[in-house]
């Protein structure tokens, strides 16, 4: 699976650079287990900071995303997970 590549409507701080787009590298086994049980029962935030995790960017940095690249971070990184969250079921 190749990275995926997000351009920022707005862009955000990283690692004292300004970032306007987040390339998301393809997880591994060992990226799934540092998540922690209890972000399923948050899982915008589980999945922002599973995507600052594979975007190499602090998840304080997600924080200053805008609606639209929350949606466009989320609609990138849910399939991830297919089903465990009820993301990118169709019915």
């Amino acid at each position: 699976m190749a990275d995926i590549t997000i351009p920022l409507a707005e862009p955000i701080r990283a690692h004292g650079e300004e970032v306007r787009e987040l390339r998301i590298r393809t997880p591994r086994g060992r990226d799934f287990k540092r998540l922690e049980a209890s972000a399923m029962d948050a899982p915008f935030r589980l999945l922002l900071d599973f995507a600052a995790l594979l975007a190499d960017v602090p998840p304080s940095a997600l924080d200053d995303l805008g609606p639209e690249d929350v949606a466009k971070v989320v609609e990138a990184v849910g399939p991830f997970f297919c089903g465990s969250l009820g993301i990118g079921r169709t019915s």
